[in-house]
Order: structure tokens, then sequence, then C-alpha cells
């Protein structure tokens, strides 16, 4: 949100102010809400965090005009239809590698880096990776738990390499790059992300079940 509130050159100071405040907001606000309920009752205090959050969201609620706030519509294709952009290829990317990752199939997390880096900076959707089902990982968990551990090592070290370029950048590149990579993440469509979302969800309910 303050991203596309705050003006370009005062995002940097608009996202620490913001930050700043929930940090401290949060264990302050929970702490008199604490005494509040010692000294009263829980439902006075249900009752406060009700109104609190109603009066922040009527506060909150002239952003819904601001452009890029509000609801993201979904992406659909000339016939309507929903577009398959987790599944499409785009321009210097391998085919056979992008049908590899959407079949569940896995790829270095550095591959997943390089390519989601070309896309951001082509204005492209993200590749969103599907989780597929637990019925079909099962029997591969050992190979999954190695693959997840060099996986994490890799993304720790990008996300270095990407913050020591960031912080290495003019105000004007840093918000390109911020801009690039809120641009990718809306393009990606709302079913996608449901989709993705469900996966996960059935993933892990059948493994603790």
């Amino acid at each position: 949100m303050v991203q596309v509130v705050a003006p370009p050159d005062k995002r940097g100071f608009c996202q620490g102010f913001a930050s700043s405040i929930s940090q401290i907001g949060g264990p302050v606000s929970t702490y008199l809400l604490g005494l509040l309920i010692q000294e009263t009752s829980d439902v006075l205090g249900v009752w406060v965090t009700i109104i609190v959050s109603f009066i922040a969201a009527i506060i909150n609620l002239p952003l819904i005009k601001v452009k890029g706030m509000g609801p993201i519509p979904t992406k659909t294709s000339d016939d309507g239809a929903p577009k398959d952009d987790d599944i499409m290829v785009f321009e210097d990317e391998d085919p056979e590698l992008i049908k590899h990752i959407m079949e569940g199939k896995w790829v270095p997390i550095e591959d997943l880096v390089r390519i989601n880096k070309k896309r951001r900076l082509a204005e492209y959707s993200y590749l969103v990776v599907p989780y597929g089902s637990y019925q079909a990982d099962k029997d591969r968990l050992s190979t999954i738990r190695k693959q997840a551990r060099s996986d994490v090592q890799a993304q720790f070290i990008a996300t270095e390499l990407f913050f020591a370029d960031f912080n290495n950048s003019t105000e004007e590149v840093k918000v390109g790059m911020c801009e690039g990579y809120n641009r990718s993440a809306l393009e990606i469509p709302q079913d996608v992300i449901k989709k993705q979302s469900e996966e996960f969800g059935k993933w892990i309910t059948v493994r603790v079940l």
C-alpha cells in the first residue's frame, strides 16, 4: 500500500515509518488491550477491538479510489476465459524447462530466480510454481527434504545478492526495481494464485491427517 501512495522519492522513508509504527503499535496495543480486559471483561475487550478495526477500515476507505489500490481484476483472454499465464512461455525462455517446472518437477532454485528476474525486467508476470499433491510426493519426501535444504541456501544467497545490488543502486534504479517487482506480482492472474493456495492447503492437510 505504501509504495502505491507515497511519492517515488519518499517511498523508502514512508515504508520505514509505516514499518516502525506497525512494530511499535502492535506490542503497545496488545499490552493496553490486556490491561483493559484484566480490569473489565473479555467481552469489552472484544468490542473495543471490533470498533477500532471498523474505524481503521473507514479511515482507509478513500484509498480504494487511488490507482493501484482496491480489488485486482482477474486477467482474462479475449474470449473471457482466464489466461494461462502460469504456463505461458515468453521470448528467450526454454519451453522444455518451463514445461518441466509447471509439471511439478524440481529444478534448482537458481533457475527459478533467473527466470523470474528476466520476467521482471521484461514486465511479465512471475512464473508461479504449482505445489502439486501430497499423493504424488509422499514416496519421495526424503528427496524433497534434500532439495529444500539446497534451495534454502541458494535462496539466501540470491536474496543477499539482490539487496546488495539494490543498496548499491541509485534512488531511480531502486524505484524501478520495486515497481518492477510489484508489477510482475500483480500480473499473476488471481485464478493461478487461488489454485496455488488451494494446492498448498490440501498438501499440508493430507500430510497432517
